[in-house]
Formats: structure tokens, sequence, C-alpha cells
């Protein structure tokens, strides 16, 4: 049931995120994020806790293995099969991130994983791709297919690891899409919140190969652990380190029920001071949140909301409306869920027909003029349709509509146009028809 639950909301996180303002919004007092871009986001509600540029094209890095490891965990049934490392999956990775794989290397697919989305390899992501598809073009094709699937229009995949690439391209909002879908992916997750992982020799490296995760955010063991950086909070998901394409990361951080993610973009080395600013900026951000919101349930499923009129209808001429489900989101540290305010969204009259559980509306929470995340608003029952009070319906719309008053007018003026030319034309007839007769009268003298 939590797995449900935690799906459901992962869903109106992704649908909410297509209605979210894309550039600089923040709730006051937010730490301010040295990044291109950047978005903070409540995974239960949708709430946004800060958007700065989210619709600008970006260098999405190291992040592109994020779609890479979801398109291997879905196409690859048995992930502990063993894969062949070819030639070409090794080619073409000067100044990347590695992990020295040899031609006719085997690994499980597992590993592989291990190695690209834990030590960020790129050469394991080529042989994941040729594995996964045949060839690393055709794995890209699918890449992008599966972007246009998870609504992510403004996203370009050229490669499958995410090293520099004229032509491709992303957003933090598909970004966003993606990291919300990824999350729903347990074997996915797990690999990503590794923080060290042990891979064991092969037929062609007789050593073991030791994994730090690139994530510094989550590295809490003492001889690789970053004071600065280490987030408590934060688990997974993946980080994009590189000079020339920019500091990012993409993490979800917790405390309680209260489940957040974190996308920064763009980030900067401040060389002699303080470090990394996206991680430095993550940690910072995730302080504020769990010092100042927390998470709680706000309204039960079909919990009644309020009455509105119903038209149209054989059967009713008032409808409760209420909760399409159970919601739950993020508020101020402080404030109880019946201190909320309630604005509720929706149509009264309500038009017939209705059938049980229609979605008609939403209701909206907010505090203090801010809003918090909102609600589907459901019909509790039918309502038939009377066919007569339709027919009656469209006839007083047309007489009220603008395009019978323009009628109307159009007929008036017309009207107006005639009686005029009538009266006129009438006039000069009888004037004719006078002089006409004084005519003839003047002629018979």
């Amino acid at each position: 049931m939590r797995a449900k639950i935690l799906s459901f909301s992962l869903l109106f996180a992704l649908l909410f995120a297509l209605l979210v303002p894309s550039a600089g919004a923040a709730y006051p007092g937010a730490p301010a994020v040295r990044a291109t871009s950047a978005l903070f986001l409540n995974i239960d509600s949708g709430a946004v806790l800060l958007s700065q540029n989210t619709d600008a094209e970006i260098d999405p890095g190291s992040l592109v293995k994020l779609m890479t490891g979801l398109l291997v965990v879905e196409n690859v049934k048995d992930l502990e099969g063993t894969v062949t490392v070819s030639e070409t999956a090794i080619q073409g990775l000067d100044g990347l991130t590695t992990s020295s794989l040899q031609p006719g290397e085997e690994m499980t697919a597992r590993d592989l994983l291990c190695c690209a989305l834990i030590y960020s390899s790129a050469d394991a992501c080529n042989a994941l791709a040729e594995h996964s598809a045949g060839s690393i073009d055709q794995f890209v094709k699918m890449m992008n297919e599966k972007a246009k699937a998870l609504g992510m229009e403004h996203t370009v995949f050229v490669n499958t690891h995410g090293g520099p690439a004229e032509g491709q391209v992303s957003t933090v909002d598909d970004l966003q899409k993606l990291a919300l879908y990824v999350l729903q992916n347990k074997t996915l997750t797990n690999i990503c919140d590794t923080s060290y992982k042990t891979i064991l020799p092969t037929n062609k490296n007789d050593k073991k190969r030791y994994y730090y995760n690139k994530n510094y955010s989550i590295i809490s063991a003492e001889n690789r652990k970053v004071d600065a950086y280490y987030n408590k909070y934060a688990t997974g998901l993946m980080a994009s380190d590189s000079k020339e394409q920019g500091y990012s990361l993409i993490t979800k951080v917790a405390k309680g029920d209260l489940n957040m993610l974190l996308i920064i973009v763009g980030g900067e080395r401040i060389a002699d001071k303080e470090g990394i600013t996206s991680y430095l900026d993550a940690k910072a951000l995730s302080e504020w949140c769990f010092n100042n919101f927390q998470y709680s349930s706000l309204i039960k499923e079909k919990e009644p909301v309020a009455e509105v009129g119903v038209k149209l209808s054989s059967t009713v001429d008032k409808m409760t409306v209420v909760s399409g489900s159970d919601f739950g989101g993020i508020i101020p540290i402080g404030i109880t869920a019946d201190q909320m305010e309630r604005r509720v969204e929706v149509e009264d009259p309500l038009r017939a027909p209705l059938t049980k559980g229609e979605e008609v509306g939403r209701l909206i929470f907010s505090y203090d003029g801010v809003d918090y995340g909102s609600v589907s608003l459901v019909s509790q029952h039918d309502a038939n349709v009377s066919w007569l009070l339709v027919v009656f319906d469209v006839i007083i719309t047309f007489f009220k509509s603008p395009l019978f008053l323009f009628i109307l007018v159009i007929v008036l003026v017309l009207s107006i146009l005639y009686f005029f030319f009538f009266v006129r034309h009438n006039r000069r007839l009888r004037k004719k028809r006078s002089q006409k007769i004084q005519y003839l009268k003047k002629h018979r003298r």
C-alpha cells in the first residue's frame, strides 16, 4: 500500500510539474542558488519551494546516465546475466571517466550499472547500450523515444554517457520529469544511492575495482567524506561534476514523511574558497526546508468539500463535491492542517450529465497567500441529464449569446436602412407622380 501511495504521489508531482512557473520563483527566506537553473519540489504535493530558470536550455552532462540506467533496467530482463564488452564500446571516450573496460571483458549487467551510475563510467554506459539495443545508435534512439514518452519536450540525447556533444540539450523541467519517473524504480534508485561498491575481478582484470559514488552529497565514509558537501538528508540520484559542463546534481532529500526533489544545474567551483556550489547550495536548501516545513495529511479521499448547483439534470439540482484522493504535502512548521486556507475552484452550477467520481474542479491549499498544493474534486454521485432542459438551455443560451446580439444588430441596421431607403423612394415616387399630374393638368388647359 505504501508503494502505491508513493507511486501516486510521484505521478501527481509529475503532472503538477507541468503547471509550475519556470523562472525566478522562490519562497521567502530560501537560500540563494549559485547555478544556471534549479528546482526544489515537494514530491507528494507538487509544491515548489524554488524555481530558477527551469525552462532554460542546459547541458545535462552526466545526468544523462539516469536515462541510460532507466532503459537498461526496463529492457534487460536478467541483470545478473553476462555482458561482453566490445571494441566500439570503449572508443571515443578520451577525457571522460571510465572503468578501463577491455574488449572481450565480461561483467554482469548489474555490475556495469554500478560502474555507470556510481562511478559515472562512460564505457560501462556504452557496453550496456549495445547489450540492450544491439548498437549505441539504436540505444540513443530509444533514449529520445523514452524522453518523448515522458513529456521531455526540450531534451535531445546524442550519447549514452553525457559527455560533451553538440546538440545534446535538456532543461530542468525535463530532468524533473525523468527524476520523478526514476524514483518509482526501486532497482535503479538503490544503485544510485549506493555510496561504495566493490567490483570483483573479471576475465580481463584480475584486480578488484573500488568505487565511491561521484555524488558527494551521500558520501559519509570518513576517508572520503567532505563535510561541507555531505547532506544527511540526501539519497541518490546523480551528480555531474565537470569544469566544462558545470557542476550539477539531482537528489532526493527527505526527513520523516517530507520528500523533496532537488535539481541544481550549472553550479560553480569556487577555487580556494568554498568549493562546489551545487553541493553547498543543496545542503543549505535542505536544512532550510526541514527547519521551516513539515509534511501533513490535508484531506482524506471522499471527504465532502462543497455543495454546488447542477443544471440540466432530471434527478438533482445540487451536488456535493468531494476529495478525489487522500492528499498530503508540505506546510509551514507550527501550522496545522486545520489552519490551512482552502480555495475551491469549481464551476457553479455544474452541468449534467455527471458520473460519480468525475473530476469537476480542484481544492487548493494555501497559507498566508502562498499555495502549497491542490487535490482534485469529484462528483459524489451521478446526475442524469434532461434532454428537454438541454433544448431549452440551447435556445436560451443562443438568445443570450453574442452571436444573437450581433444578428439582432444587423437586422436592426438593415431594417433602419430599408425603412430609410423605402421612405425616400416613396417620396420620390410621390413627387414624380405629383409632377406628372401637374404636367397633364397644365397641358389639358
